[in-house]
């Protein structure tokens, strides 16, 4: 990510604005209707896409939510990798293939990016948008 941006940045003419979106794991994308952040939202689907294929993802819910522990580490950065692997790693066929999520936290971009401007989901969506304009 760190090298795609510099590459993107310097591809901006004077004036020239990148936009991009990014997921805050924390976030509450539909508070009223749902009250999941966006990681439970995401979790829970997986688990829904799995049973549906006739598998059962045995996933400790409550230790994979815990607010506190994983808010604490992404505040200070170093919530970066995640990764919920049910399978061993091998060739996929496209029926087979699944998705891959990344998140951020808001605070962790601004730490990256102070010079962007963060503006939240619009639009009923999920993703945050970071804007960064070449002065």
């Amino acid at each position: 990510m760190h090298d795609l941006l510099g590459q993107l940045k310097g591809l901006l003419k004077k004036h020239g604005m990148l936009a991009f979106t990014f997921i805050d794991p924390f976030y509450v994308s539909w508070p009223g209707r749902r009250e999941w952040n966006n990681f439970r939202w995401r979790l829970e689907r997986e688990i829904e896409l799995e049973k549906a294929k006739g598998r059962n993802l045995q996933i400790d819910r409550t230790g994979m939510t815990r607010e506190d522990r994983r808010r604490a580490l992404a505040d200070a950065g170093e919530w970066r990798r995640f990764i919920i692997e049910t399978e061993v790693t091998r060739h996929y066929s496209p029926e087979e293939q699944r998705s891959c999520h990344v998140f951020h936290t808001e605070a962790y971009m601004r730490s990256l990016l102070p010079e962007a401007a963060i503006l939240p989901p619009a639009n009923d969506e999920m993703q945050h948008c970071c804007l960064i304009k070449n002065a």
